[in-house]
């Protein structure tokens, strides 16, 4: 199993992350992930879920 930063594996967490932590009002995301990368996580999220 591939877990560089580079993996498709990682790759597919971090999405999954995204999707289930980015919401209104989130202190962690809020702090960790800029404002225009949680608005792109925001619609990804909509998109597939």
């Amino acid at each position: 199993m591939d877990l560089s930063l580079n993996s498709p594996m990682i790759d597919q967490l971090i999405n999954l992350a995204l999707a289930e932590d980015i919401s209104g009002g989130d202190i962690t995301t809020e702090s960790t992930i800029g404002a225009l990368q949680q608005g792109i996580g925001t619609i990804i999220t909509k998109n597939v879920g």
